[in-house]
């Protein structure tokens, strides 16, 4: 399905629902689709408390959706709308969670996206609840009103003075001895990634967080757990996927990955080898809602 304005092109795949294509005067500025996203690279914290362990149903969720229903509607004033509703599940087949993402986009170009996120109860609290999409890698212009300049999250962001900053996606990088999450920014109002000759805006309908990046989660999460525990077992020592990371092994991509958020938990740190983030600072509720403008 595509909708055109009068200098762009928005693309949806109807097989999957999802934000496909935006093209600007027949110019392409993803690279994948604008994608529902519950995950993050763990931190040596989350390795400490077991976070891959039990927050995997997230993980799994992010690989096992599905398009329940895929709506559009061209008959309002205001904007074509269109409606996805999506299921998502662990890898026993269980539905632990549904989205729907609504856009609407204006005859100006806007693209408005609401999120609706329920999950099903007895579930571990959520690691992030956000959307990823890839961006051609001329953007890396960054420009944002939020928490900054340095990397903050919910739980780490006392020092980082709500302000307006410009860097590039590269200076998000920051580069931990073991590649892990990092870089992100909190309380943002608006966000903008640009070249000299176009940019994308994201402006929030209240508070975002975002992450950019020129590489993708992947790039960050080690085969499996590397430090080892006493709860790790006998066999910790000699299993041959224990191959450890290190910065040099993160190699920037052609791309920029931009996250988009809600927000993720935060990172912790009360100690570092069995307490979880405190609750005020995960991500707990049954049920969000969040909502940005693509301009």
């Amino acid at each position: 399905l595509t909708v055109l304005t009068d200098n762009l092109a928005v693309a949806f795949d109807s097989a999957t629902g999802l934000l496909s294509s935006i093209k600007r005067s027949g110019t392409e500025i993803l690279l994948t689709p604008l994608t529902p996203n519950f995950w993050r690279a763990p931190t040596d914290n989350d390795f400490g408390n077991y976070m891959p362990d039990w927050a995997a149903v997230w993980e799994q969720a992010s690989r096992n959706r599905t398009l329940d229903s895929f709506a559009v509607n061209t008959d309002l004033p205001c904007c074509a709308k269109i409606t996805a509703k999506y299921s998502f599940a662990n890898d026993a087949g269980d539905e632990i969670a549904t989205w729907v993402a609504t856009y609407e986009v204006t005859a100006d170009g806007r693209i408005n996206v609401a999120n609706e996120f329920t999950r099903a109860p007895d579930l571990p609290v959520i690691p992030r609840v956000g959307m990823n999409v890839e961006l051609i890698r001329s953007l890396d212009q960054v420009e944002w009103f939020g928490r900054g300049p340095h990397e903050n999250y919910s739980d780490r962001k006392e020092s980082a003075n709500v302000g307006r900053y410009r860097n590039t996606v590269a200076d998000h990088y920051v580069p931990y001895l073991r590649p892990q999450e990092n870089g992100y920014k909190t309380d943002v109002r608006w966000v903008s990634l640009s070249n000299a000759d176009s940019g994308l805006l994201v402006k929030a309908n209240e508070l975002i967080s975002f992450s950019v990046s020129h590489n993708r989660l992947i790039d960050f999460v080690p085969p499996v757990k590397i430090a080892i525990t006493s709860e790790d077992g006998p066999d910790a020592r000699v299993n041959n996927d224990r191959v450890n990371m290190h910065v040099n092994d993160v190699k920037p991509r052609d791309l920029v990955s931009l996250d988009i958020d809600l927000g993720q938990m935060g990172v912790g740190g009360d100690d570092s080898w069995g307490m979880r983030t405190l609750q005020q600072y995960s991500l707990g509720e049954s049920s969000y809602r969040y909502g940005f403008t693509l301009i």
